[in-house]
């Protein structure tokens, strides 16, 4: 997942540098704002792998995410993932 994010920021911003959308820029900071409160270890230095997929949980509004435990976050070092995340922040 922290690899398919980092591609993601980075067609984003392309797209926004082409056309200038602002839309584009805002999915692109989305994005890292997701990558760095889920995904990125302070205490480390580094980014997690992914988070498990958990439609029902995604579906909820902020007042039921709050009552329910997200999904699992695999905290597996992936040296490419992590240089494809640090990339997209450049």
């Amino acid at each position: 997942m922290a690899g398919d994010q980092a591609q993601l920021v980075s067609l984003y911003l392309r797209a926004y540098q082409a056309f200038g959308r602002q839309a584009y820029l805002g999915t692109a900071r989305s994005i890292l704002a997701y990558i760095d409160e889920v995904l990125w270890d302070r205490d480390r230095g580094f980014f997690y792998s992914s988070q498990e997929s958990d439609p029902a949980y995604y579906a909820l509004d902020a007042q039921g995410r709050a009552e329910r435990q997200a999904p699992y976050v695999d905290k597996t070092l992936y040296t490419e993932r992590n240089a494809a995340v640090a990339s997209a922040y450049m």
